[in-house]
């Protein structure tokens, strides 16, 4: 599924599924939002005892997860090749990572 999207270097194509993608994910938020804060609520604004806020034993794999998700390589160049001016593009990304 994913080496045919791939092939496309005309992202334009896909803006109607980014945008139905930005709605299911503040949809996603908002419920979420909403079933912690009425779950907190019912407990008076307290967590059990037994939750851990950083599990020491596995919290390096995250790190691992996180940087392997957002690398972004497969829309870093398609983007770049979109841009008007695609020799600013290296220098922008940069800043953006660094900053």
């Amino acid at each position: 599924m994913y080496v045919p999207l791939t092939l496309v270097r005309k992202i334009e194509k896909f803006a109607f599924f980014h945008i139905f993608a930005d709605i299911a994910i503040l949809i996603g938020i908002i419920t979420i939002t909403i079933y912690a804060t009425f779950y907190l609520a019912d407990n008076d604004w307290k967590f059990s005892d037994d939750v851990e806020m950083i599990n020491t034993k596995t919290f390096l794999s995250f790190i691992g997860m996180a940087a392997y998700t957002f690398e972004g390589i497969g829309i870093i160049i398609p983007v770049m090749e979109t841009t008007s001016r695609p020799d600013l593009y290296p220098r922008i990304l940069m800043s953006v990572i660094i900053l």
